[in-house]
């Protein structure tokens, strides 16, 4: 199936209305159902209670951050901070993503499936919950049970609204929504686990967890994403039978992993083995790699459309070397052969950092402002932040590999999380000064076709 139309950069239905970027991304059935949905429906409380929880993500996100910096100088001899060890990594699994994740999922899933969103009150709860059991780490590791139960009580009333929500596999598009509906399985499978090991008091960030918790949770969701918004690029030619491949293949490896974290297994090369072929295999499915900058659908684009495209695209290719790097890390590390300390913070980082954050960093600026406020601002992207982030990843996962395989300090590794801060300060800073074009002011837009 070849996506060549450039639907959601350039087409627009007719003059003063909305172009079809907002109206694919907010109702992509719309044409196909009587009623019609308003940019007024979307002023509701449904999407206040996705912008707290997306505010609360990002508080947690630079907790955490900051956590990650201090426990990487600490492995210089820069200070020690024991006790932030595992806060760093829960934090920013289980409080930043699960909240991001869940955030946005309560604005885009409904849009996806053309229906109006009907758990507003058992969402807060389960936002609330796991906000709160974030706390609990934070403020006292003494009750690590208490908010171990109440993160996965939260995930556990996500995952049954995600479910009720996607409902049937249907659409053009159908082969994405069953990554939709591992993620958050995936993620209260983790949490079970967690909860059950923090209880008997044994080791659970092992390789089959870290699986589950990065490849099975927040990526699985991605990946879905990915599938569901081929519309935004250009030229793509989407092989329906290799994403179905990559589902299978994914869904082996999230069911490996925690048949592998439940043995105890300190390594799980079969189920990173496993993610590596998803991840390959989902990358032919939808042509990442492709990047059209000159062509006709090119050149008729409209000077906001095109400046989103390039940002746009540039970031999802980045995200993308990121992810096969973190994959064959993971894979490397996993095998026996290259069992090193770098080679598992390599495959972290790059998973995480590389392919996770370049991905949000990729669809917020795009997504979002459309499905909050209805608007499509554009000037005012940059790619420094992109730059930064990138830089302090490369600088972090390099050094600690040359360092560690060869003995040779390079370069002061653990100042890498500065160039990371700074990157996401000014994404953020980015993100809230984007405006729209106000040259025609007479033009009003309608989430109407």
């Amino acid at each position: 199936m070849r996506f060549d139309h450039g639907d959601v950069f350039y087409r627009f239905s007719t003059v003063g209305q909305e172009p079809l970027i907002a109206q694919l991304i907010a109702y992509p059935n719309i044409f196909k159902n009587k009623t019609q949905v308003t940019c007024e429906n979307m002023k509701d409380i449904t999407v206040r209670l996705a912008v707290f929880t997306i505010a609360s993500s990002a508080v947690l996100v630079f907790v955490g951050t900051i956590f990650g910096i201090l426990w990487l100088l600490s492995l210089w001899g820069i200070g020690m901070y024991p006790k932030i060890i595992f806060l760093h990594a829960d934090i920013q699994i289980f409080g930043f993503l699960a909240l991001f994740i869940a955030g946005v999922s309560f604005l885009l899933i409904p849009r996806f499936k053309n229906k109006r969103f009907r758990h507003v009150r058992l969402a807060f709860a389960a936002v609330v919950l796991i906000i709160s059991g974030n706390a609990t780490w934070l403020l006292d590791n003494g009750l690590v049970l208490v908010g171990n139960f109440l993160v996965l009580l939260g995930s556990l009333i996500f995952t049954i609204i995600t479910v009720e929500t996607l409902g049937k596999p249907r659409g053009v598009l159908k082969e994405a929504e069953p990554f939709l509906f591992l993620s958050p399985i995936s993620l209260t499978a983790t949490l079970f686990i967690k909860l059950y090991n923090t209880a008997v008091q044994s080791l659970y960030w092992i390789s089959g967890f870290l699986n589950l918790a990065i490849l099975g949770f927040p990526i699985s969701m991605i990946y879905g994403v990915m599938v569901r918004t081929l519309h935004f690029r250009i030229g793509v030619i989407f092989r329906r039978k290799a994403a179905l491949m990559a589902f299978v293949t994914h869904l082996a490896a999230v069911i490996l992993s925690i048949y592998e974290t439940l043995l105890g297994n300190v390594k799980s090369f079969s189920s990173s083995l496993l993610f590596l072929i998803a991840g390959i295999t989902l990358c032919i499915s939808i042509d990442a790699f492709k990047r059209i900058t000159s062509d006709g659908l090119f050149n008729r684009m409209v000077e906001r459309d095109r400046e989103r495209y390039l940002y746009f695209s540039k970031v999802f290719i980045i995200a993308f070397v990121w992810l096969l790097a973190g994959l064959f890390f993971n894979v490397m590390y996993n095998s026996g052969v290259f069992a090193r300390f770098s080679f598992r913070d390599a495959a972290i980082h790059s998973l995480t950092i590389g392919f996770i954050g370049n991905t949000i960093m990729a669809y917020s600026p795009i997504i979002l402002p459309p499905l909050i406020s209805g608007r499509i601002p554009y000037r005012g992207l940059k790619l420094l932040p992109i730059y930064s982030i990138n830089l302090g990843n490369l600088w972090r996962v390099a050094g600690i590999l040359i360092e560690d395989i060869t003995g040779i300090v390079l370069w002061p590794t653990a100042l890498a999380g500065l160039p990371i801060a700074a990157g996401m300060i000014l994404f953020f800073i980015m993100v809230h000064n984007l405006r729209e074009d106000t040259s025609n002011p007479n033009i009003k837009y309608k989430l109407v076709p």
